[in-house]
């Protein structure tokens, strides 16, 4: 490739890249009117950082040929490999940056410093370099640590950074969905977040987000002002009785679980009716998950939201004891992955046994 074509290649890859600068792409979709945006803008993110790396890729490999990059490592081999690395990680990292724009996220320390500066360092520092180790008038008159520490800067930040992110993502499968959920949704700037799309919420077009926010795993703060708003709504209660009857029960125990009601007894059949619903839907998120996404404490906030309503509403007529020992079945629905064992089954066989014994 000559020092023209490569050239090209880095002002497209410029132009490319410019498109993250756009306001498109600063301005944070409102949850409540998403409708799935946010997910169109992060593969559009995605697609412009693969373009852009395959275009900075190619110029690169044109410089490594002229031996621009002899500098990184006198093996050909061993420099392929840390140029790789190095770009995927830079490239990974802006493209991250971005997109966490539009999904929730908690980054800390060196990982949340890289994703404020990341894109316009990646432009600078990867665009720049290029030009000057591709045009020997610019090499041969800069001086080399003006682009060369800039460069082993970014690549190692971003290569720990890429390091960090992948070893938290470990962990955070390894506590479980629910751990893992509730320390997410109990940081400070979360909460802040939950409280202001509650403010933009409205109790009858948004009832079912507004039960979801009310639920054990969010904070107390949240839930609680969840709580009110839904009780803005006139119709409520029969609002909830609807929910429990149909596919949406588990939106309607988030609420019962923590707050009272002022008439018990015309959710009385609708509970029962609800936890047969809730055994179905464990069915069929069984059946539907992939096998790498299954968790020792899947189904546990479901069975909790559960259990927790029904010892508010037990001794008033129901027996819920057939009810909840279907949703007990179902959680032995067979799975894709073999010997999967939930925590919340041994708090419902504790449960069933407590019943039968009474």
């Amino acid at each position: 490739m000559s020092t023209l074509i490569a050239n090209l290649c880095l002002i497209l890859a410029t132009l490319v890249f410019c498109i993250v600068f756009t306001p498109l792409f600063h301005t944070k979709i409102s949850q409540s009117n998403d409708q799935g945006a946010s997910g169109y803008v992060v593969i559009i993110v995605f697609l412009i950082h693969l373009v852009f790396l395959g275009l900075v890729a190619l110029t690169y490999l044109a410089i490594a040929r002229h031996g621009g990059l002899d500098w990184v490592s006198k093996n050909g081999v061993l420099r392929f490999m840390i140029v790789a690395v190095a770009l995927l990680s830079v490239v990974s990292i802006s493209a991250m940056s971005v997109a966490s724009r539009f999904v929730d996220g908690s980054e800390m320390g060196i990982v949340h410093l890289l994703f404020r500066v990341a894109p316009i360092a990646v432009l600078i520092v990867v665009v720049g370099s290029g030009f000057i180790l591709n045009n020997p008038a610019m090499h041969d008159t800069i001086p080399a640590p003006l682009y060369k520490w800039p460069m082993v800067m970014l690549a190692g930040c971003s290569f720990i950074a890429v390091l960090i992110l992948l070893t938290t993502s470990f962990l955070t499968k390894s506590k479980g969905v629910e751990e893992s959920t509730r320390n997410y949704e109990n940081s400070p700037g979360i909460i802040t977040q939950r409280l202001s799309e509650l403010d933009q919420l409205d109790a009858d077009a948004d009832m079912v987000r507004i039960l979801e926010l009310s639920g054990g795993l969010y904070p107390t703060e949240v839930r609680e002002k969840a709580s009110v708003k839904f009780k803005t709504n006139p119709d409520w209660q029969k609002e909830l009785i609807r929910l429990l009857e149909n596919d949406q029960a588990l939106e309607a125990f988030n609420f019962l679980q923590s707050n009272d009601v002022p008439d018990k007894n015309i959710f009385l059949e609708p509970i029962r009716t609800g936890i047969n619903a809730v055994a179905t839907r464990i069915r069929h998120d069984i059946q539907g998950t992939n096998p790498s996404e299954f968790y020792n404490d899947m189904f546990t906030d479901e069975v909790n939201r559960v259990l927790r309503t029904v010892e508010k509403f037990e001794g008033l007529g129901v027996d819920y004891l057939a009810a909840i020992k279907e949703m007990r079945l179902a959680l032995d629905e067979p799975a894709s992955k073999e010997n999967v064992r939930y925590d919340c089954t041994a708090v419902l066989d504790s449960w069933i046994q407590k019943r039968q014994a009474q």
